[in-house]
């Protein structure tokens, strides 16, 4: 399996511009989730809040 970087195409992310493992930062901002333009229901709340 190659492990080299192939770029992305117009419009297009590439899983290698991100850090591994995700990055975590504390925040006090609260976020929304959307996918396919729908909001989701279940707040995110950071644990500890």
């Amino acid at each position: 399996m190659s492990r080299e970087r192939i770029a992305p195409g117009p419009g297009q992310e590439s899983v290698w511009d991100y850090p591994r493992p995700p990055q975590l930062e504390d925040s006090s901002k609260h976020i929304q989730i959307f996918f396919n333009g729908v909001r989701s229901p279940t707040p995110i709340v950071p644990n500890g809040c």
